[in-house]
C-alpha cells in the first residue's frame, strides 16, 4: 500500500501562508483543527499583539446582567493565568490593557446587589494576573496600559521588562515606592528604565508619599531618555510645560500638544515658550482659558519657520499664522461671533500656503459668511462646520422614575477547571457576521422653491445644503472632506441626510468623508465606489440616473 504523500512539506511556507491569506475567518478556525502545521506556523504570531479590556465590563454593569458579566471576568483571569502557565508570554510583542478609572464596580446598582463585592473581587484577580503575566513578558517592546492606580508592585514589575521600547501610562494614581524615581518623574515624566526608548505617562496624580503631583508627556530616548531627544509632547496643563522644562531642551520637538491651558496669565508664557522651538510643525491647545483679554502676542517672524498645524484659540492663531506656511487650522473657542470669525478667516489666509484645512467653532453662519469663508479659501480640501439652529429649544423635564431592572440575586458559582464550558455561543461559533447589503438610494436633496430659502426647513444645517444645492454657494471642486456638524437634538432625518450625500458626491466626485448631523455620524466613501458607510448605520448605495430618467420622463409628458 503507497504511503500518503506529504503534500504539506512539498509546498513551500510561503505559498501556504498566501493561500490563507485569502480564507474568512471561520475558515481558519476549521483549518486550525485539522492542520498542524498551520497551527505551527500561526499558533506564535497569535501572541504577539495582545489586548484586555476590563472597563467595557463594568461600564455596561446593570442589575440584571452582572453574573454574566462576573462569568466574564472569572474567564478572564482563567486565561490569563492559563497564560502564565504556558511558554507563550516570550512571544507577546504588544499589549493594550484597559481597566477602569474607578476602584471598584458602579456605585449606583451597588445598593440592588447583595453580593457585588464578588464582582470587585473577581476584578482584583484579573489585575493582579495580568501584572503576573507581564512579569513573563521578556520580549514585550510596546506597552499600554489605562488603570486606576499602579503601586509599587506593579511598577517594580514595569523596571524589570528589558526590551520594553515603548510604555504608555495612563493612571490616576502612580506609587513607585520611591521618592527619588517620582521626583524624577515629576521633572521629566520618565522612568528608569534602562532600554526605554519612548514613555508617555498620562498619570493625573503622583503618590510620593509626601504629596501628590501632576504629570504627563510623550518620550524618545537612547538610555535614558532625555528631552533634546523628543520629537512629540502631550501634557495636561501648559503650568506644567513651563514650570519643569525650558525651551532650550527641546531642539528636535516637531509635535506640541497640551490639554489645558487654565490660566489667561499663562498664555502669553506659553507662547514665548513655544516660538523658542526652531523644529515645531504642529502645535495643538484643546482647551483654552475660559476668558482672556489677549487678542494677538506678537512673535517674531523668523520663529517657527515649519508651523504647518494649528488648534487652539483665535489670538493664538492670529499670532502665529501671518508669514507662515500654515495648512491646516481648527479654531477652539467656544462664543466666537460671526463677525470675529470672519476676522479671524482674513488673517488665515494670509498664510504663506493654501489653507487646505479649516475647521471653525459652533454658530449659526450665515450665507454672506459662508461666501466670503469659500472666496478667502479656495484650495480647502477638508471643511469642517460646527451649527447651530438660530433659535435654541427649551425643553421642561421633570423627574420621574429611573429605569427598571429585573435584578439577578442568584450568587454566582465558579471554577476555573469549567470555567469554559458553558461558553456564550457567540464566543465559540464559526459564524460570521455578515456585512449588511447596503441600501440603494437615489432622491437628491430638493431645494424648496422660496426666494429666502429658510421657508420649509426645520434646521439649519438644511438650509446651508439648500444654499449649495440652489447653486448659491459653490464648494471648492477638489473639496474631500464636508462635515456640518449637529447637536443630537438638531440633526436633519437620516433620509435628508441619505439624499444629502447623493446630492453632494454628484456634484463633487471627490469628497471622502460627508457630515451633516451629530459628531459620531460622519459617512465615508468605501474605496472609489458610490458606497458610503458611517459607524452603527446600514451602509448606502448611491444609484446614479433615476433621478435624470424621472425629471426626463415628466418634462416629456
Amino acid at each position: 500500500m503507497p504511503q500518503p504523500v506529504d503534500y504539506q512539506h512539498l509546498v513551500p511556507t510561503e505559498v501556504w501562508m498566501a493561500c490563507w491569506a485569502f480564507c474568512t475567518l471561520r475558515q481558519l478556525r476549521r483549518i486550525s483543527v485539522v492542520c498542524r502545521l498551520f497551527r505551527s506556523l500561526s499558533l506564535e504570531f497569535l501572541f504577539h499583539h495582545q489586548s484586555l479590556n476590563v472597563e467595557v465590563l463594568t461600564l455596561s454593569l446593570t442589575p440584571d446582567n452582572w453574573i454574566d458579566h462576573f462569568h466574564h471576568l472569572h474567564r478572564m483571569a482563567v486565561r490569563l493565568d492559563s497564560l502564565a502557565a504556558s511558554p507563550f508570554p516570550a512571544s507577546i510583542r504588544s499589549w493594550r490593557v484597559t481597566f477602569p478609572y474607578s476602584p471598584s464596580s458602579p456605585q449606583w446598582w451597588r445598593s440592588y446587589i447583595k453580593h457585588a463585592k464578588m464582582f470587585d473581587s473577581m476584578q482584583d484577580r484579573v489585575t493582579n494576573s495580568f501584572f503576573t503575566t507581564l512579569g513573563l513578558c521578556r520580549n514585550i517592546s510596546s506597552l499600554h496600559i489605562k488603570t486606576y492606580r499602579i503601586d509599587a508592585a506593579a511598577w517594580q514589575t514595569l523596571l524589570c521588562l528589558p526590551n520594553l521600547y515603548a510604555l504608555h501610562l495612563d493612571a490616576v494614581q502612580i506609587v513607585t515606592g520611591n521618592e527619588g524615581i517620582a521626583d524624577s518623574l515629576l521633572k521629566t515624566g520618565l522612568a528608569a528604565l534602562r532600554k526605554l526608548r519612548s514613555l508617555s505617562p498620562e498619570a493625573r496624580q503622583m503618590d510620593t508619599g509626601n504629596e501628590t503631583s501632576a504629570i504627563s508627556g510623550f518620550r524618545h530616548n537612547r538610555g535614558l531618555a532625555e528631552p533634546r531627544q523628543f520629537r512629540s509632547l502631550y501634557l495636561p496643563d501648559a503650568r506644567h510645560l513651563l514650570d519643569a522644562f525650558s525651551a532650550s531642551e527641546f531642539p528636535h520637538l516637531i509635535h506640541l500638544s497640551i490639554l489645558a491651558i487654565r490660566s489667561a496669565e499663562d498664555m502669553e508664557p506659553f507662547v514665548r515658550f513655544v516660538e523658542q522651538l526652531p523644529r515645531l510643525e504642529s502645535l495643538t491647545v484643546i482647551r483654552p482659558p475660559p476668558t482672556s483679554p489677549l487678542r494677538y502676542i506678537h512673535i517674531p517672524l523668523h520663529s517657527l519657520p515649519l508651523l504647518h498645524t494649528l488648534a487652539g484659540p483665535s489670538y493664538l492663531i492670529r499670532s502665529l499664522v501671518s508669514g507662515r506656511p500654515i495648512r491646516s487650522v481648527r479654531v477652539v473657542e467656544y462664543g466666537l461671533e460671526l463677525r470675529d470669525q470672519l476676522c479671524l478667516c482674513v488673517d488665515i489666509s494670509r498664510s504663506t500656503v493654501p489653507v487646505h484645512a479649516l475647521a471653525l467653532p459652533r454658530a449659526t453662519p450665515t450665507f454672506e459668511f459662508l461666501h466670503r469663508v469659500l472666496a478667502l479659501f479656495p484650495d480647502v480640501q477638508e471643511l469642517h462646520l460646527a451649527i447651530k439652529n438660530p433659535v435654541d429649544h427649551m425643553y421642561c423635564t421633570y423627574p420621574g422614575k429611573g429605569p427598571e431592572y429585573a435584578v439577578d440575586e442568584r450568587i454566582p458559582v465558579f471554577c476555573d477547571a469549567e470555567a469554559f464550558d458553558r461558553l456564550p455561543t457567540e464566543e465559540h461559533s464559526d459564524d460570521e457576521t455578515e456585512d449588511a447589503a447596503a441600501e440603494d438610494v437615489w432622491d437628491e436633496f430638493r431645494v424648496h422653491p422660496s426666494t429666502h430659502l429658510h421657508w420649509g426647513y426645520t434646521e439649519h444645517t438644511e438650509v446651508i445644503l439648500a444654499w449649495i444645492f440652489g447653486g448659491l454657494l459653490d464648494l471648492p471642486s477638489n473639496i474631500e472632506t464636508f462635515r456640518l456638524e449637529t447637536g443630537a437634538d438638531e440633526e436633519p432625518p437620516l433620509k435628508k441626510q441619505h439624499q444629502a450625500l447623493v446630492s453632494l458626491s454628484k456634484r463633487y466626485t471627490h469628497l471622502r468623508e460627508v457630515q451633516v448631523g451629530r459628531y459620531d455620524r460622519i459617512w465615508r466613501r468605501e474605496g472609489s465606489g458610490d458606497v458610503w458607510k458611517a459607524e452603527g448605520m446600514t451602509g448606502i448605495r448611491i444609484v446614479h440616473g433615476r433621478n435624470d430618467d424621472r425629471e426626463s420622463r415628466s418634462a416629456t409628458n
